[in-house]
Order: structure tokens, then sequence, then C-alpha cells
């Protein structure tokens, strides 16, 4: 009887430091496999303290190499196993658990990786530790039931963004652009510049790239305005496409471009990897790069044009013309670089009493500025190196659509001259046909020896 009192005795003791186990380590419970939260965190928080002295920048940027992944798979299971190596076998799936986890935390994107996977949200922010987030084809920003413990899990995970890309995020070099595998893009604001801690914006690439026949399907391109561009790529015309943000412009010029001439050489350059040329297109890529911790290294979009044009091409793909490196495109433009295109951030014309394309001219004669082009001049050069203004907007209830398509005719007295072609109608849902500019094309067209469609001839409807 003394004996089973015992072992009564002993089990209240047990079972009294059990529950105290569980309410100090808010869940652990190693009889029966289960590591609580507060456990859990204690072991993440060693766990990256030795990681982070063992994952080297050249380890990192093998992070999507299949060796550099088994590295890292490697690393990650041998310091867990080291740091719970007193804890019970009971504990061995929760701590294949956690090894699972933080390889996936590791070489995938942690905490947001779900927002990446899911369908239907088009961007995302990280603000400090809270995160938003926006469904497709809606302005409203809602935010998230989840959301960082900590800015430490933010600067991870900013540094796993740049580390592939050879870029770093600092109090130095504050504000980053960068991209995802999947093309994603990322663009990274760090303290001090960011206020109240990093702010990191998502905006995802499409998993499936829209072709132009799509974008005729879906009505992005109506029916004139797919005839112009295709006559317009036979003329080889230089042609921005331009719009506000997230209207679409660098999609309708990637559906473009995969309809140029294969056989021809392309160099793409931009500030962040978006442009695919079809596989069988001759195309080499270039790519801006940040200054290094010593503030060197630094590779800009105008040294890469520059850089473009000393190899002969016989066309430049620019992502974005948003500085003095516009200056040197309009340049190839008026020696014998046909076909250039570029996108080109504007937003509509205000102005009742000429054609809406002067926008685009106004906009591009502020870059020109930028590069200290005398006026003159600057007007001289867009007005003879660029023939067309492909404009994409996104209209309430409609979609994204090109919305006009505008004509460059050289200078009309001291200023360049521009006329609108076709001018999208969302009251009627149509194109509408600008006379004198559809006229003025079709001789244009006609000089390159491309006939012009037959709408375009004395511009009747």
């Amino acid at each position: 009887m003394d004996d089973i009192m015992t072992r009564l005795s002993s089990l209240d003791e047990d079972y009294r430091m059990m529950q105290e186990m569980v309410i100090i380590n808010d869940g652990t419970v190693f009889s029966k496999g289960v590591i609580g939260s507060e456990d859990r965190q204690k072991i993440l928080t060693e766990l990256r303290l030795r990681t982070d002295k063992l994952f080297t920048d050249d380890l990192l940027k093998k992070m999507d190499t299949i060796e550099g992944r088994t590295k890292i798979k490697e690393i990650i299971e041998e310091e867990v196993r080291d740091i719970t190596r007193d804890f019970p076998n009971t504990v061995a799936g929760a701590v294949e658990e956690i090894i699972e986890e933080e390889y996936k935390n590791v070489t995938g994107f942690g905490l947001v990786q779900e927002l990446l996977d899911r369908e239907g949200i088009e961007e995302f922010w990280i603000n400090g530790t809270d995160i938003w987030y926006s469904p497709s084809g809606t302005e409203e920003k809602f935010k998230w039931e989840k959301s960082f413990s900590s800015k430490k899990e933010v600067y991870r995970l900013i540094d796993r963004v740049l580390a592939p890309l050879g870029k770093r995020a600092n109090e130095v070099n504050t504000i980053v652009d960068a991209w995802l595998p999947d093309r994603t893009r990322v663009t990274i604001n760090m303290d001090p510049t960011a206020i109240y801690g990093p702010a990191v914006a998502f905006r995802k690439h499409p998993k499936l790239r829209l072709t132009f026949d799509d974008l005729v399907r879906n009505s992005t391109v109506l029916p004139k305005t797919k005839e112009l561009i295709l006559k317009a790529i036979e003329a080889r015309f230089n042609t921005a496409f331009t719009g506000g943000t997230k209207t679409g412009k660098t999609t309708v010029m990637n559906a473009a471009i995969c309809l140029c001439p294969p056989k021809l050489r392309y160099i793409v350059v931009e500030d962040r990897h978006e442009l695919e040329l079809p596989r069988d297109f001759f195309a080499v890529y270039f790519i801006t790069r940040d200054p290094g911790p010593d503030g060197r290294g630094w590779i800009t979009y105008r040294m890469l044009v520059k850089n473009a044009l000393s190899i002969s091409p016989d066309s430049i793909i620019m992502g974005e013309a948003r500085d003095e490196a516009f200056a040197d495109i309009v340049d190839a433009c008026n020696t014998g670089h046909d076909l250039t295109f570029f996108t080109l951030h504007t937003g509509d014309y205000l102005g009742d009493d000429a054609a809406e394309g002067e926008g685009t001219v106004t906009r591009m004669l502020a870059l020109m500025d930028r590069a200290k082009i005398p006026e003159n001049a600057a007007r001289r050069l867009v007005s003879s190196g660029i023939q067309l203004d492909i404009h994409v907007k996104r209209f309430k209830g409609r979609g994204r659509k090109v919305s006009r398509i505008s004509g460059i005719f050289g200078m009309r007295g001291d200023n360049v001259w521009v006329e609108d072609i076709i001018r999208y109608d969302p009251g009627s849902d149509r194109e509408i046909v600008v006379p004198t500019g559809a006229g003025m094309m079709a001789k244009l067209l006609k000089k390159r020896h491309v006939e012009p469609p037959e709408w375009m001839g004395g511009g009747s409807h």
C-alpha cells in the first residue's frame, strides 16, 4: 500500500510539473512530442544567431541552385540537432518540423510566401512589421491578420531577397529595387529613410506571360489598334509605351516585342529583370547594379545604354526611361537604331486644345533636360527619332486598354508635331479614328514602304 501511495504521489508530482511546464513554455509537452511556442522561439533565436555566421554571401548567391539548397539544408539540420541535443526522442517529429520550416523560410520568403503563392493578390506591402495587401482588380487595401514579430524578421527577409542579386540595403543604401526569381517586383525603403521601420513593396509578376493574341482576346488591344501596332513593327518605328503606374505598359510592350523579327540582335536594358524575349530571339540582357558598401561598383542605366550602343545592336529595348539615360536612347533612335522600344511613366494630358500625345512629348523633353540637352536640340531629336506613342490606361469597369496611339511627325515651327491617331472612348467602348493623325500616319507608313490599313486612308472610321 505504501508503495502504491508513493507511486501515486510521484505521478501527482509529475503531473504538477508537467502542468507548470505547459504553462511556462506555452504548450511544450515532451511526453506528447509537442514543442510549445516559447521553446520553439528559443530554438529559432539560437539557430539564427548561428546561421547568420554560417550563411555566407557566396552561399546565399547559390540559393537557387541544388548545390546551394543542399548545403543550406545540411547547416540548418546540423545546428537544430545540436541545439536540441538534450531534448527527448519523443519530440523528434517536432524537431524535424522546425528544420523543415526554417529551410523553407531561408530558401523561400518566410511569412510572405503565402501571399506570393495566393491567387487574386496583385500587390502587398510590409510597413514596419505590418503587412497590407490589395486584391487584383481593386484599389482597396486590407491589413493582413499575420504580421512580423519584429523588425529583425523583416531585415532577414530583405537580405533573403537581395543576397542572390548581389545587392544590399543598409543605412547608407536605403532605397533598393529588386526582383524575385518569378520576376515579382520588390522595392525596398530602409530606415532611416522609412521613418517607422523598413517599407517593402511587392508587385507580383503574372504567372503566365500574356501574348499579343491574349491582349486582343481580352480587349486590351482593339482591332484598329492591333492593325496599327503590326504595321508600326513592320515599318520598324521607334515606339514609346506610356501610361501611369500599374496600367500594363510593360505587358503590352513585352507582347509587342514578340511580334518583332527574331533574327535581329536585341539588347535589353533594365533596372529590374522583367522583360523576356522569345527563346528563338538573339537577345542580350543588361541590368543596373547598386553601389557596394564602399560606394563603388555602381552600374547605371546610362552606362548600360552607352555600352549597348558600342556593340552595334539592331534594336534596343529599355525597361523604363526615367532619367538622363533617355537622352542616349533618343540619340540611338537618331543614328540608325530602328525598332527601339521603351516604357515611360506619363499621366493623361488634361488639355482640350491639342493631341493627348502632347503629355508624352512634355515628359520626354523633361528627361532630355535632365541630361542637359538644350531645349531646341531636344525637341528636334525627339521629333526625328521617335515615331509612335502607345498609351495604356486602366478604366473603371473596363479593365486595361490601349487608350490612344499618337504619332510624332517631326517639327511644326519650334514645337514637336504630335497628332493622335486612335483614341478609345469608354462611353461607347469603341475606337475613334482621329482623321488628321490617321492621314499623316498613312503617309509616314508609305515612306517606310508599308501599306497602311484601309481605315487610315483619309481618316475615315
